[in-house]
Protein backbone atom coordinates (compact mmCIF):
# COMPACT_ATOMS: atom_id res chain seq x y z
CA UNK A 1 0.00 0.00 0.00
CA UNK A 2 2.82 2.41 0.88
CA UNK A 3 4.56 1.65 -2.41
CA UNK A 4 1.40 2.57 -4.30
CA UNK A 5 1.06 5.86 -2.41
CA UNK A 6 4.73 6.69 -2.98
CA UNK A 7 4.49 5.81 -6.65
CA UNK A 8 1.31 7.87 -7.09
CA UNK A 9 2.93 10.83 -5.30
CA UNK A 10 6.03 10.53 -7.49
CA UNK A 11 4.01 10.34 -10.71
CA UNK A 12 1.83 13.28 -9.68
CA UNK A 13 4.87 15.34 -8.67
CA UNK A 14 6.67 14.62 -11.93
CA UNK A 15 3.51 15.39 -13.88
CA UNK A 16 3.01 18.73 -12.15
CA UNK A 17 6.69 19.62 -12.52
CA UNK A 18 6.65 18.56 -16.17
CA UNK A 19 3.54 20.57 -16.96
CA UNK A 20 5.00 23.62 -15.22
CA UNK A 21 8.32 23.23 -17.02
CA UNK A 22 6.70 22.39 -20.34
CA UNK A 23 4.30 25.30 -20.10
CA UNK A 24 7.04 27.77 -19.25
CA UNK A 25 9.29 26.45 -22.01
CA UNK A 26 6.47 26.68 -24.55
CA UNK A 27 5.78 30.26 -23.45
CA UNK A 28 9.47 31.19 -23.61
CA UNK A 29 9.87 29.58 -27.03
CA UNK A 30 7.09 31.65 -28.63
CA UNK A 31 8.70 34.19 -30.93
CA UNK A 32 6.66 37.29 -31.49
CA UNK A 33 7.70 39.22 -34.59
CA UNK A 34 7.64 43.00 -34.51
CA UNK A 35 6.10 45.48 -36.98
CA UNK A 36 2.54 46.44 -37.76
CA UNK A 37 1.38 45.23 -41.18
CA UNK A 38 -1.30 47.10 -43.05
CA UNK A 39 -2.28 45.67 -46.42
CA UNK A 40 -5.59 45.27 -48.18
CA UNK A 41 -4.97 44.80 -51.92
CA UNK A 42 -4.83 41.55 -53.89
CA UNK A 43 -1.13 41.88 -54.72
CA UNK A 44 1.44 39.32 -53.55
CA UNK A 45 3.03 39.88 -50.17
CA UNK A 46 6.14 38.85 -48.29
CA UNK A 47 7.85 39.48 -44.97
CA UNK A 48 11.44 38.62 -44.00
CA UNK A 49 12.36 38.40 -40.31
CA UNK A 50 15.74 38.35 -38.58
CA UNK A 51 16.56 35.46 -36.20
CA UNK A 52 15.00 37.36 -33.27
CA UNK A 53 11.67 37.81 -35.09
CA UNK A 54 11.97 41.46 -36.14
CA UNK A 55 10.82 42.52 -39.60
CA UNK A 56 13.83 43.36 -41.77
CA UNK A 57 12.10 43.60 -45.16
CA UNK A 58 8.56 43.54 -46.52
CA UNK A 59 6.66 44.74 -49.55
CA UNK A 60 3.72 45.49 -47.27
CA UNK A 61 3.41 48.69 -45.25
CA UNK A 62 5.17 48.28 -41.89
CA UNK A 63 5.75 50.28 -38.76
CA UNK A 64 8.40 48.42 -36.75
CA UNK A 65 7.63 50.30 -33.54
CA UNK A 66 4.54 48.13 -32.99
CA UNK A 67 3.88 44.39 -32.67
CA UNK A 68 2.91 42.63 -35.86
CA UNK A 69 -0.45 41.07 -36.46
CA UNK A 70 0.11 37.42 -37.41
CA UNK A 71 -2.85 37.62 -39.81
CA UNK A 72 -3.77 39.92 -42.65
CA UNK A 73 -7.26 40.21 -44.08
CA UNK A 74 -7.21 41.48 -47.65
CA UNK A 75 -9.65 41.93 -50.52
CA UNK A 76 -9.96 38.25 -51.42
CA UNK A 77 -8.98 36.29 -48.32
CA UNK A 78 -6.76 35.93 -45.28
CA UNK A 79 -3.05 35.31 -44.73
CA UNK A 80 -1.76 33.87 -41.44
CA UNK A 81 1.94 33.59 -40.58
CA UNK A 82 4.13 33.00 -37.52
CA UNK A 83 7.30 31.33 -36.30
CA UNK A 84 7.76 29.22 -33.18
CA UNK A 85 10.70 27.71 -31.37
CA UNK A 86 10.35 24.09 -30.26
CA UNK A 87 12.48 21.18 -29.02
CA UNK A 88 13.62 23.22 -25.99
CA UNK A 89 14.34 26.20 -28.21
CA UNK A 90 16.79 24.43 -30.51
CA UNK A 91 14.62 24.41 -33.63
CA UNK A 92 12.34 26.87 -35.40
CA UNK A 93 9.09 26.30 -37.27
CA UNK A 94 7.89 28.86 -39.83
CA UNK A 95 4.26 28.86 -40.89
CA UNK A 96 2.53 30.64 -43.78
CA UNK A 97 -1.09 29.93 -44.66
CA UNK A 98 -3.39 31.59 -47.16
CA UNK A 99 -7.15 31.31 -47.74
CA UNK A 100 -9.04 32.72 -50.72
CA UNK A 101 -12.78 33.13 -51.08
CA UNK A 102 -12.41 34.79 -54.49
CA UNK A 103 -9.73 33.03 -56.59
CA UNK A 104 -9.44 29.40 -57.67
CA UNK A 105 -5.62 29.43 -57.50
CA UNK A 106 -3.62 30.85 -54.61
CA UNK A 107 -0.57 29.89 -52.61
CA UNK A 108 1.63 30.31 -49.56
CA UNK A 109 5.36 29.86 -49.04
CA UNK A 110 7.50 29.59 -45.88
CA UNK A 111 11.28 29.53 -45.47
CA UNK A 112 13.36 28.84 -42.37
CA UNK A 113 17.08 29.06 -43.13
CA UNK A 114 17.51 27.29 -46.48
CA UNK A 115 14.41 25.09 -46.17
CA UNK A 116 11.54 26.30 -48.36
CA UNK A 117 8.03 24.84 -48.37
CA UNK A 118 5.33 25.74 -50.88
CA UNK A 119 1.61 25.09 -50.69
CA UNK A 120 -1.10 25.78 -53.26
CA UNK A 121 -4.85 25.53 -52.92
CA UNK A 122 -8.11 26.14 -54.73
CA UNK A 123 -11.21 28.19 -54.10
CA UNK A 124 -12.23 28.40 -50.40
CA UNK A 125 -9.32 26.19 -49.25
CA UNK A 126 -6.27 26.88 -47.10
CA UNK A 127 -2.79 26.69 -48.65
CA UNK A 128 -0.58 25.75 -45.66
CA UNK A 129 3.22 25.86 -45.91
CA UNK A 130 5.38 24.92 -42.90
CA UNK A 131 9.20 24.94 -42.89
CA UNK A 132 11.58 23.77 -40.16
CA UNK A 133 15.16 24.78 -39.32
CA UNK A 134 17.59 25.80 -36.58
CA UNK A 135 16.54 28.32 -33.94
CA UNK A 136 19.18 30.77 -35.21
CA UNK A 137 17.76 30.72 -38.78
CA UNK A 138 15.81 33.55 -40.30
CA UNK A 139 12.12 33.17 -41.18
CA UNK A 140 10.47 34.44 -44.36
CA UNK A 141 6.91 34.04 -45.58
CA UNK A 142 5.01 34.84 -48.75
CA UNK A 143 1.48 34.64 -50.10
CA UNK A 144 0.06 34.89 -53.59
CA UNK A 145 -3.69 35.59 -53.57
CA UNK A 146 -4.18 35.20 -57.33
CA UNK A 147 -1.87 32.37 -58.44
CA UNK A 148 0.15 29.27 -57.50
CA UNK A 149 3.82 29.10 -56.57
Amino acid sequence: MKKTVYLATLVLSLGLFGSFLGGSVAFADKQEPYGDITHTSDSEGYIHFDPEGNIVESNLGTNTSKKTRPAINHESGRWVYFSDLYDWGRKKKGYSSHYSFKYNRHGAKARVGNVIRIANAGFKQWAVATAYGKSSDTFSCWYNPTGWY
